[in-house]
């Protein structure tokens, strides 16, 4: 649905972030309102909606990350400095993806993060426990 159409390309399996890649534009969109596409992927959209999660405890599922990392992108590249106020609305919340990025081991399956980060992201280092063998 982006502008212009070379950013619709993606010669991925398809994406893991529910609603991205949707082959129709909603009657409800008006693309001449917008000035400018960004295109973020699943490894940006899981990497911010995880780090909304953790540094700032908003609980929020892939598209939101999606929306956090085009804003990211957009800061840099309009180059907007410190002091600046940047609003960027975040379209979903945590509930129907439990088990998909919270979930370190679906992370490392899909391969946004590596065996090392997934073992250390599931051994837990507040208290000190047992091996149990």
């Amino acid at each position: 649905m982006a502008e212009p159409e070379e950013l619709n390309k993606y010669d991925g399996p398809g994406y893991q972030v529910e609603g991205i890649g949707y082959d129709f534009i909603p009657r409800v969109l008006d693309r001449t309102l917008i000035d400018k596409w960004y295109k973020i992927g699943d490894e940006d959209s899981y990497y911010y909606a995880r780090r909304l999660i953790a540094e700032e405890g908003l609980l929020v599922g892939g598209s939101s990350g999606s929306a956090f990392a085009g804003a990211v992108k957009a800061i840099k590249e309009l180059n907007i400095g410190k002091g600046k106020r940047v609003v960027v609305v975040l379209p979903d919340n945590i509930r129907n993806y439990i088990t998909k990025h919270l979930n370190n081991d679906w992370m490392h399956d899909y391969g946004f993060i590596d065996e090392a980060e997934c073992i250390k992201r599931n051994t837990q280092t507040l208290f000190p426990t047992q091996d149990w063998g």
